[in-house]
């Protein structure tokens, strides 16, 4: 088991808003004396709930302070923020701090923070679902390319990139069971509280985040990699085991997926592939090697929706 600091920069009354600052800096430095294994400071905007209005920034700082804790974000409010400048300011930490970044993320769930902002709060899961890929992407490939409903990124080489690879451990925040689920089948550990909503309802949750991730776990994480090499690698991926090795082609409009990768299942090999444009070109170069048997299409919808047996 291990134990870490969550610290939301609060004020209750009575102290000036540097010495709240400097006084928990201290306890989230003191921490790694006192034997925790991780701090995480708390993201809020517009009241006395907790000061801490970056985490980087304040990570930042705990890494100067610090040589062998965890730094965590718990969590970063992707809603609020542009994912690019995100995934620069993170990776800084994970440099300045020799690979010790723990990136956690949620949505936000206080109303007057998102009104503050401008930001609709029905919109939150789907700008959060946007922003997360666009900072992964910018963390394992050379250049961003994404168009969704809320960003649209064009051939952005995002710098620096971080120490840990392919990217830092992923923490997502889980309230609603949709969260828990969505958590499992992307593989990210969990961040949740039993002080939030019926404890039944929780170990519910936490069931079923449990069955989906191992489930997730069987199949194996994706490697990102560079779309102009998805066909090249895995004909090589096919070409290394061709009795065990199935490629998965993943389509989503006929464009728009970004992974690819080497999965193993009940003893069998699986190349998945997710592209960003011209997946009927891919198919078609790869059948140039693949007989057409081994080469599975599956909807990216599908398969994000069920868990992979």
């Amino acid at each position: 088991m291990k134990f870490g600091l969550i610290n939301f920069l609060e004020n209750p009354a009575g102290k000036s808003e540097r010495q709240v600052v400097e006084e928990q800096k201290y306890l989230c430095a003191a921490a790694e004396e006192y034997g925790f294994d991780s701090v995480w400071p708390v993201e809020h905007h517009f009241s006395e709930y907790g000061h801490c209005v970056s985490a980087p920034v304040m990570l930042a700082a705990l890494a100067s302070a610090t040589r062998l804790v965890r730094l965590a974000s718990g969590v970063v409010a992707l809603p609020f923020h542009n994912p690019i400048r995100i995934a620069e300011e993170f990776a800084l930490v994970d440099l300045l701090s020799d690979g010790r970044l723990d990136f956690g993320v949620g949505r936000g769930f206080q109303p007057e923070e998102f009104r503050g902002y401008g930001i609709d709060q029905t919109k939150s899961r789907e700008i959060f679902t946007e922003a997360l890929e666009i900072i992964l992407q910018a963390w394992t490939l050379d250049r961003v390319n994404f168009v969704g409903s809320h960003f649209r990124f064009e051939n952005v080489a995002v710098r620096p990139k971080p120490v840990q690879k392919p990217h830092p451990p992923i923490w997502m925040a889980a309230v609603s069971p949709e969260s828990f689920i969505y958590a499992g089948r992307r593989g990210f550990n969990l961040v949740c509280s039993p002080i939030l909503g019926d404890p039944t309802a929780l170990a519910k949750n936490l069931a079923g985040y449990r069955a989906v991730i191992d489930a997730a776990r069987r199949l194996g994480k994706p490697v990102i990699v560079d779309s102009s090499k998805h066909y090249a690698k895995a004909v090589s991926l096919y070409r290394a085991d061709p009795q065990q090795t199935r490629i998965i082609l993943l389509v989503r409009d006929g464009r728009g997926v970004f992974y690819s990768g080497l999965k193993r299942n009940a003893g069998r090999r699986y190349s998945l592939i997710f592209w960003y444009r011209h997946y009927v070109r891919a198919l078609q170069l790869i059948n140039r090697h693949v007989p057409n048997n081994h080469v599975l299409q599956v909807r990216y919808e599908d398969f994000v929706q069920q868990p992979q047996q």
